[in-house]
Order: structure tokens, then C-alpha cells, then sequence
């Protein structure tokens, strides 16, 4: 189905399904985090290596300032389709990004790698060989181009973030 993940400061996440937009409670699914205001934009990946046989191989990531959530987006043999949470840790941050397999988020002062199926931290800014954290974080969301990370803090200063030349 044609769906979209809207959620906000009333710290509820809301499935819809686009094809029926149009008055008020038309969710296919609504989901109270119980985490802090949502004011940033999920990221959505479809995993390419997703191993499902009846296709459930798209996720959400939602941040609030405490703690990011990892949805497994599942359509069951009914047609029915939810958010099923596949993990969830006590790390917020701002918009999170998905690139090259990887789930990126920033929050005040760092920069976090995440295994996208576990949450499981796979890299982070403060480890010494990062190079060193950036500065506070209100918001500001990463990118990533050409394999380079890059984020601005609240101090004007870009930081980037690679892999080491091979």
C-alpha cells in the first residue's frame, strides 16, 4: 500500500495508508511512544538484503530527545498492515538517516552508527579513533554524500566523518 508515518509533539506515531487521506482519525495504525515530543522526521529503508519471503522488508527509525525505536513495517496475509517494534534503545537524538546499510543519528555533542536490525551501536564520534565529537546538537541532522558523514553543530562548525583510505 501507498503508506506514510506522521507523528508529533502529542508523542504519538501514526500509519497511514495515502490513498484514503482526508478527515481526522483515518490511521491504519496509531502508536503512543511515551517518549518525549516527536519533532523530528523518521527515516524510512527498504533493505535490499531483507531475507523475508513475503516481502516485509521496510523499516521506520523515530527519534524523540529520549530514545530511538526501530519499526519493522509488516503487511500480514490479510492485507493488514503495522508497525511492529523491532527494538528500541534509550538514545534520542535528531532526524536519523539510512545510508549504505547503516542508521545514522546525532544528538548533543556525538554522532552514532547503528546496526539498522538490532540498534546495536556499531560506531560512535566520541571513540578516540573518531576524531573527536562535535559540539552541541539541536536538532541538526546529518548527511551523507560521496562516504563522507557530515553535521553541523550549534556553533557554526561542520564536522566529516569517513572511513579510513583503504
Amino acid at each position: 500500500p501507498y503508506l506514510a508515518v506522521q507523528g508529533g509533539k502529542d508523542q504519538v506515531l501514526r500509519l497511514l495508508d495515502r490513498t484514503h487521506l482526508g478527515g481526522v482519525g483515518g490511521e491504519l495504525q496509531k502508536l503512543s511512544l511515551n517518549q518525549g515530543q516527536l519533532v523530528s522526521s523518521p527515516a524510512v529503508w527498504h533493505d535490499p538484503g531483507g531475507g523475508d519471503p513475503n516481502g516485509n522488508n521496510d523499516w521506520v527509525f523515530v527519534d524523540t530527545a529520549r530514545t530511538t525505536i526501530g519499526y519493522h513495517i509488516v503487511t500480514n496475509g490479510n492485507g493488514t498492515t503495522t508497525l511492529q517494534e523491532s527494538w528500541r534503545i534509550s538514545t534520542g537524538g535528531s532526524s536519523p538517516i539510512v545510508a549504505g546499510g547503516v542508521l545514522f543519528l546525532a544528538n548533543s555533542g556525538g554522532v552514532q552508527a547503528l546496526d539498522p536490525h538490532t540498534g546495536k551501536s556499531l560506531w560512535s564520534s566520541s571513540q578516540p579513533s573518531a576524531g573527536g565529537n562535535i559540539g552541541g546538537n539541536h536538532w541538526q541532522s546529518p548527511i551523507v554524500a560521496n562516504g563522507r558523514l557530515y553535521i553541523a553543530d550549534q556553533s557554526a562548525k561542520v564536522a566529516c566523518y569517513a572511513l579510513p583510505a583503504q
